[in-house]
């Protein structure tokens, strides 16, 4: 099944300043991803592991915490839906 995912929130910490430009860059790519996976918890696995994040041990079957080391460790809570 394809799955594509919808960002639920973004936080960054206060003392680091994520620019503008690379929030609207993560925004823009993550309502482009589409990922073939079994169901929706190796979707956000898979997901994880485009990004270059790590996944929490938090992360729930659709919805998973990943944190972005490129991007000032960034966190994102992402929900993973299926298409069609």
């Amino acid at each position: 099944m394809t799955y594509r995912f919808e960002l639920e929130k973004m936080t960054v910490k206060k003392s680091v300043k994520l620019p503008r430009e690379e929030k609207a860059d993560i925004i823009s790519y993550l309502s482009t991803v589409e990922l073939d996976a079994g169901d929706e918890k190796k979707a956000v696995r898979l997901l994880s592991a485009q990004l270059n994040g790590r996944l929490s041990k938090e992360s729930t079957g659709a919805e998973g915490v990943i944190t972005l080391p490129d991007y000032e460790n960034c966190q994102l809570l992402v929900r993973a839906v299926p298409v069609g």
